[in-house]
């Protein structure tokens, strides 16, 4: 029987060794809706000159590996991708508020311990240990492992993870308080401060009455502009929504956008501010190499499996236009094909993640263009495109690409807005700086975020097209780097 397109998927595995199938591999299947990569043979025929005109032979002169896979946008599935998208040598963070376990003591013959990433820590105080003397020895116990470095002053325990393979993730723990007799244990006290991983669960924030303003002593040295947090509250549920930092310059509070209508708060004291993982574009070199698998599945039996070496996430399209669900493309580059009729030795597959569509209604939390008012109707459409500009390598004797590495980074932008003042075209024509902010959210309540600090718009275009038609305004923007904070594009992801 004939194969179809209903009997295929699309998988992937992250390389231990770049262009090398794992032993034992375990494979990811992510939902698609067309594409994949491809096997591009290059070849030349023979040039002899013939009395005939006829041509003798042909060879094969290159191979390589590119393609675009098309995908309706979810977080679950495509939240890594997009991770290693960003080429800044991390994974996606698994974190959790209040990962912290801490077991209770007697009056000096209990423990007092604190689960970091599933590694627990113990020690023994004695009764008349204080607060910093049980931190020091606490903090002592975390050193003499290899998972963990902390540090403490005062009580304030600050440890330094290495989990996921990585280095630098900052975690304040609270200091101790009192418990039963005389001896204390690590807890979190209302408006206590978690920071795990690229993220952090800060709580006990105060919101000022229909204002962007989020208040609470040192806030502004635990968050960056840029940040797209979800901001909640157990006492006014209006609060809840997510949000971008846009300001962290004065003592003690943050502003953020969009802001909270008058009304629709009381001043709160106790907002919850949540970020699980960001990432900025970077030029780290230990760029993710992942092994594609297609798998072709022919009725009523049969297997056959492509399996293409050594590939770079290249590019990511998100597109988004009303009436639609959100949707994209994501483009790989890679080494070499392989092909199988059965599974590879010690092979796992994953199935899907479950996961709900994000469409272009309830899914666009919001878009920000800083400084352009675009009135009560804005966005028509919005196509963000991100290109790491991966190029291969190609060596004699070699069949395939030998090695990859990504050239300068592209984050362009289409957009059709309406027509309502001259704010858009003031920006294209006076060649102005303007931020924009992408807030995706799921039913689920898992939200990503996208801020691209300082852009500038390439064209622009007012056209009439037609009678009886709303004026629109399509243009088209590129992100640059922004002067003062460094980076073109960063990534926001909001675990629910």
């Amino acid at each position: 029987m004939v194969a179809t397109t209903n009997n295929t998927d699309i998988s992937y595995s992250r390389e231990v060794v770049a262009g090398i199938i794992n032993t034992n591999p375990v494979f990811k299947t992510i939902p698609t809706t067309g594409g994949s990569p491809t096997n591009n043979i290059t070849t030349a025929v023979s040039e002899v000159i013939r009395s005939d005109r006829q041509t003798t032979d042909l060879t094969k002169t290159d191979v390589d590996i590119n393609g675009d896979i098309n995908y309706e946008l979810d977080y679950p599935n495509y939240a890594p991708l997009m991770v290693s998208l960003m080429q800044d040598g991390t994974v996606q963070a698994e974190f959790s508020v209040g990962s912290f376990l801490v077991t209770g003591t007697a009056a000096g013959d209990g423990i007092v311990g604190l689960s970091i990433d599933a590694v627990q820590y113990d020690i023994t105080p004695t009764a008349s240990d204080t607060a910093t003397v049980m931190a020091t020895a606490l903090t002592a116990e975390i050193n003499s492992g290899s998972t963990h470095v902390a540090s403490n002053a005062a009580g304030v325990i600050t440890i330094t993870s290495v989990y996921s393979g990585v280095a630098g993730d900052s975690v304040v723990f609270t200091d101790a308080t009192t418990d039963t007799g005389t001896t204390g244990v690590p807890t979190q006290p209302t408006g206590g401060v978690d920071q795990v991983q690229n993220g952090y669960s800060i709580i006990g924030v105060t919101i000022n009455t229909g204002s962007s303003l989020l208040t609470k002593a040192g806030i502004e040295g635990l968050v960056e502009v840029g940040d797209v947090f979800y901001m909640s509250s157990a006492t006014n549920p209006d609060n809840d929504m997510a949000r971008v930092i846009t300001d962290v310059s004065v003592p003690d509070q943050i502003s953020f956008s969009p802001v909270v209508p008058v009304g629709t708060t009381d001043g709160s004291t106790d907002i919850v501010m949540k970020l699980t993982d960001k990432h900025t574009n970077s030029s780290d070199c230990d760029v993710d190499k992942y092994t594609i698998r297609k798998r072709v599945a022919p009725c009523p039996s049969g297997q056959y499996d492509f399996f293409y070496k050594g590939c770079s996430i290249n590019t990511m399209n998100w597109s988004l236009s009303t009436g639609s669900i959100l949707n994209g493309t994501f483009g790989v580059m890679g080494y070499k094909e392989q092909v199988e009729t059965s599974n590879l030795p010690g092979m796992t597959v994953i199935d899907v993640t479950p996961y709900t569509i994000m469409n272009s209604i309830s899914s666009v939390a919001a878009i920000n263009i800083e400084g352009v008012n675009l009135g009560t109707c804005k966005f028509t459409s919005m196509d963000l495109t991100y290109d790491n500009q991966v190029n291969l390598a190609k060596s004699l004797g070699i069949e395939g690409a030998c090695d990859s590495a990504s050239f300068s980074l592209m984050v362009t932008g289409n957009v059709e807005v309406y027509f309502a003042n001259l704010d858009v075209y003031n920006a294209f024509i006076n060649s102005t700086g303007f931020g924009v902010t992408l807030i995706l959210q799921d039913p689920d309540g898992n939200v990503i975020g996208m801020n691209m600090p300082y852009c500038k718009f390439e064209s622009l275009d007012v056209a009439i097209s037609s009678n009886d038609s709303f004026l629109t305004q399509s243009g088209s923007f590129r992100a640059l780097m922004d002067p003062d904070l460094g980076y073109t594009f960063k990534l926001s992801l909001i675990d629910a």
